[in-house]
């Protein structure tokens, strides 16, 4: 899956106003458990109610916190979407 983060590499992203995400996009969102942690993950899924499935990179599930652990989150968890990688 492309794009994957390097230690060290910058990217930025934009924030969110009326920007369509679709599955494969990748996004900065709240934790939902954590409010205080923001996570980056890909959009693997949107389901019907526009609920999202964010899946990190990493195939190995015990080393990324994402939707195969918590669960669909909602648009407004959601903070940026990627512009570009420098």
């Amino acid at each position: 899956m492309s794009p994957r983060f390097v230690d060290g590499e910058m990217v930025q992203f934009k924030t969110l106003k009326n920007e369509n995400i679709i599955a494969g996009d990748i996004v900065l969102a709240y934790h939902p458990f954590i409010k205080k942690i923001k996570i980056v993950k890909r959009v693997k899924n949107i389901n019907p109610d526009g609920d999202f499935f964010l899946q990190g990179d990493n195939p190995v599930k015990s080393f990324s916190s994402d939707s195969r652990s918590f669960g669909y989150i909602k648009r407004k968890e959601i903070i940026a979407i990627l512009k570009e990688k420098r």
